[in-house]
């Protein structure tokens, strides 16, 4: 009998010993996982999380110098914002370059890709086929050009320069809109704005050779920057 309560005084206490280690088991994993989830919201809320975010946003509306501002607000940069902004300075700095007929320059800057950023990417590559468009005697717009238009087409000479500014922003990201769609993006293509009116444009797109001695035609389009529409002209 004595044996029999003994036996039953061990199994009782076992139970008891198995039931507080599972539940302190079952507390510590609650920790460890509240724990966890705890530092995943608050890297996904950081400045520089939510500054990348952001950044992206900016940059797919093509306002590159926004986003440049937007992630020099961030005090202690992550890897990846350090990187967007290396290429977005790398942009802008070859946007300048390109602007002040500095063709060559323009595609040294753009030589160097840290980020994985896609639009910028794409902006990138086309900028640089732009520029050594232009560096090899293409016919290419700048900023500070007139608007190049056909022969049986007169140019609005009252147009004010501010217009012209604002006009040739907007034939920047048809540029960048046209190369995208089509597949025109990598740095052997050159890629011309012959002529532009409102949201219409004709671009006369080269593709250079291996050895980049020769720049052959691809062809001639229209496009409505607008509707996203394409024609091939010739």
């Amino acid at each position: 009998m004595k044996m029999k309560l003994h036996q039953r005084l061990l199994a009782g206490a076992l139970v008891i010993a198995l039931t507080l280690t599972a539940t302190a088991c079952g507390k510590q994993a609650q920790s460890v996982s509240s724990t966890s989830s705890s530092q995943t919201k608050t890297s996904a809320a950081s400045p520089s999380a939510k500054a990348y975010r952001d950044a992206k946003k900016l940059i797919k509306e093509g306002r590159y110098q926004t986003a440049m501002d937007r992630l020099n607000d961030v005090a202690n940069p992550s890897q990846r914002v350090q990187n967007l902004k290396g290429d977005l300075q790398s942009y802008l700095k070859a946007q300048k370059a390109y602007d002040g007929h500095d063709y060559q320059g323009a595609v040294s800057a753009l030589n160097n890709r840290q980020s994985n950023n896609q639009r910028l990417n794409s902006a990138m590559d086309t900028l640089s086929a732009r520029a050594s468009g232009a560096a090899n005697g293409g016919q290419v717009a700048t900023s500070n050009s007139s608007q190049t238009t056909p022969k049986n087409t007169k140019a609005n000479s009252s147009s004010s320069s501010s217009s012209s500014q604002s006009s040739q922003v907007s034939e920047d990201q048809a540029v960048v809109d046209f190369a995208t769609k089509m597949g025109f993006t990598g740095s052997d293509y050159q890629i011309i704005t012959q002529s532009s009116s409102g949201q219409n444009f004709h671009f006369e797109v080269r593709r250079n050779n291996s050895d980049n001695t020769v720049a052959n035609m691809v062809g001639i389009y229209s496009y409505n920057s607008q509707t996203g529409t394409v024609s091939k002209i010739s």
